[in-house]
């Protein structure tokens, strides 16, 4: 990813689109590992392709919506790990309405230092990791009145 090229107005219309289209999420690795995904979200394949060659980074796989007659198929744009902390980390200046989950995500990564990835993660940090997924998680519910 290259940091220095990256216009503020462009990365500021893709914090707007991803307020509205995409996802902060902490998720099992298997085996208790967790690590962070940012995934964006859309039905034209253009849009999700423009944000992939903004940062030079990303995953693109195409989901069907099955059972859906007349869906048109939606386009997923991934960043998982270290890449998913940059995005975000770029982006955050520009969130508003993910950027409570941003800072979250950001703290969560914050874990993985040398000393804490791998075997022999010390339990005091796997603790600290799942209260932040437990905490980014309780902010995605809808409110009950």
């Amino acid at each position: 990813m290259t940091l220095s090229i990256l216009d503020p107005v462009g990365l500021a219309y893709i914090a707007g689109f991803f307020d509205g289209e995409g996802s902060i999420v902490i998720t099992s690795r298997g085996h208790g590992r967790l690590d962070l995904d940012v995934v964006v979200v859309n039905t034209d394949r253009d849009v999700v392709e423009m944000i992939r060659a903004t940062f030079g980074t990303g995953n693109i796989y195409r989901r069907s919506r099955a059972g859906s007659l007349g869906k048109k198929p939606a386009f997923v744009l991934q960043w998982a790990g270290k890449r998913a902390e940059e995005v975000l980390r770029l982006l955050y200046p520009y969130l508003r309405i993910k950027k409570g989950k941003a800072e979250i995500a950001l703290r969560f990564r914050e874990t993985f230092t040398r000393r804490h990835c791998g075997a022999g993660l010390p339990e005091s940090v796997q603790r600290d990791r799942e209260a932040l997924r437990a905490e980014i998680s309780e902010r995605h519910r809808p409110t009950t009145a």
